[in-house]
């Protein structure tokens, strides 16, 4: 694996210096150990960065998606 390919050897598109960096998108998860897997696999594709939350473990939920492209809610 190199630094530029994440984990399943998939590289995020490239991007225009010029183009602002998007919004991450909420993953809520609801398994200690469950993960994105596909979805979040073509989201960091399309170059979203992932704001991962667990709220079942503790994490807080964003109290407005103001600062996220969107939500992913598992389970």
């Amino acid at each position: 694996m190199t630094e530029d390919a994440p984990s399943g050897g998939h590289r995020s598109p490239a991007r225009d210096a010029s183009t602002p960096p998007k919004k991450p998108v909420v993953v809520v998860l609801h398994q200690p150990h469950s993960t994105p897997g596909h979805i979040g696999r073509w989201l960091r594709e399309q170059g979203y960065p992932l704001d991962i939350r667990k709220p079942r473990y503790g994490d807080p939920l964003p109290e407005t998606l103001e600062a996220h492209a969107g939500a992913v809610i598992f389970g």
